[in-house]
């Protein structure tokens, strides 16, 4: 047998194993949606997503989310009946209490587990986050959950100008459309 050949499909198989037996990412933290509020405030709202039914979250675990200028205001979904795939707002988490603004430059947001979530029964999916602040000025957040294979990606966050620059660009094209089509319609009726 070659000796060539068989080192690669020794390191094909290795990776191929590797591959299979690597753990995917327990927990996901995502950008939602912005909205414009009085006072040139932002509220900027996300969610934390758990994997599998098989993702447990601890009472007393902090999610940390870092990256904003000027937070003042932490919330959480309302309080929700036990809708399937949704975490109720009893068993959530609660913003950490007495930091508000969340930290004393308004940059850090926190949130609290209020309860052992795998004790829970059924698949819990997500959580959502409400974070009031003037911005994001790096166009990045930070969350972070303690735990060996808990690892947060950075989450991109679009400015404001950005969002509203992609409205208006919208709304113009859809106007331009609709002229150019009365355009072919009256052509075609002449004709």
């Amino acid at each position: 047998m070659n000796l060539k050949n068989l080192s690669l499909s020794l390191a094909l198989s290795s990776l191929g194993v590797l591959a299979i037996s690597s753990r995917a990412q327990a927990y996901r933290f995502n950008f939602l949606n912005m909205q414009s509020v009085s006072g040139g405030l932002f509220d900027f709202n996300f969610e934390f997503v758990t994997e599998g039914p098989g993702d447990s979250i601890a009472e007393g675990q902090e999610l940390v989310i870092t990256g904003f200028t000027g937070a003042t205001a932490l919330s959480t979904s309302p309080v929700t009946d036990n809708v399937s795939g949704v975490l109720p707002s009893s068993f959530g988490f609660l913003p950490t209490p007495g930091i508000s603004p969340p930290s004393p430059n308004g940059t850090t947001a926190s949130f609290t587990a209020q309860a052992n979530v795998s004790l829970i029964p059924g698949n819990i999916r997500y959580q959502t986050f409400t974070i009031r602040a003037a911005g994001v000025p790096g166009n990045i957040v930070f969350p972070s959950f303690p735990g060996p294979n808990n690892p947060l990606d950075p989450t991109p966050i679009p400015e404001p100008l950005t969002i509203m620059g992609s409205l208006a660009a919208l709304g113009v094209g859809t106007r331009c459309k609709k002229e150019f089509d009365k355009k072919q319609a009256a052509k075609v009726n002449k004709a």
